[in-house]
């Protein structure tokens, strides 16, 4: 089979993040969302194309129900801890079976020239059917607002603790920036915080029987639920 790397393809810049200025700064009020541990790429309405201009062929099961008039921004994850495997996948041909264990998932809408709120509420008017239909390879990626400095910490050692690189912080109200801006933060690395996850919570409704939220200790005794940051295959292993 030929190579899934296709050859160069012009795409506009993307949005990259800055490192965050954590936990001196207050995120209070910023949208947050797992720091995701996969393959950035950009899906033209045709193929998906990494930052750099690499195009990946993806086979046609994995595409055919992606808008082809509504550029996306995400990545292509295989699960934590996965990178290598995941960038053994992508840079083979359409025929690896590893792609039935990637999901697309979607954290921005670079072509809309909307605020952040506004750019996400359509994407999950695009792809509220899509991401609903049974066998699924695309999902949006969960934006949470923080509440407080704690929800922020709490956040980040839930994610951290499931073996995460970390958490992304996004300005509530900011434009889509075709280049490394301040609008959108990454907080990792944080080992000093030493959380651990000490149980969980049977879910209820459509969680029932399922993991509902994490009971995670930081290192002063506090503890949190955190029920965001997991998927439904990690709800359910």
């Amino acid at each position: 089979a030929a190579p899934a790397v296709v050859g160069k393809v012009s795409i506009p810049g993307l949005l990259l993040a800055n490192k965050a200025n954590y936990p001196k700064t207050d995120y209070t009020g910023w949208w947050m969302s797992e720091k995701l541990d996969g393959v950035r790429a950009y899906w033209n309405g045709t193929t998906f194309v990494s930052r750099n201009g690499n195009a990946f062929t993806a086979p046609s099961y994995f595409t055919d129900a992606l808008p082809k008039d509504m550029p996306l921004d995400g990545e292509l994850f295989g699960g934590r801890k996965q990178f290598q495997t995941t960038v053994g996948v992508v840079k083979s041909s359409p025929a690896h079976p590893g792609w039935r264990k990637l999901k697309y998932l979607v954290f921005d809408a670079p072509g809309l020239k909307q605020p952040f709120e506004a750019r996400m509420e359509a994407i999950r008017s695009r792809l509220a059917a899509v991401c609903a239909a049974e066998g699924a390879f695309v999902e949006i990626v969960e934006q949470r607002k923080a509440t407080s400095a704690a929800d922020v910490a709490s956040f980040f050692a839930s994610i951290t603790a499931l073996g995460g690189e970390g958490v992304m912080v996004r300005q509530p109200g900011s434009l889509y920036a075709n280049t490394r801006s301040n609008t959108l933060l990454k907080i990792k690395g944080m080992e000093d915080l030493d959380a651990k996850v000490v149980g969980y919570d049977s879910g209820a409704g459509k969680f029932l029987g399922r993991v509902g939220a994490l009971i995670v200790t930081l290192p002063d005794g506090k503890q949190f639920k955190v029920g965001s940051g997991l998927t439904d295959a990690q709800r359910s292993s």
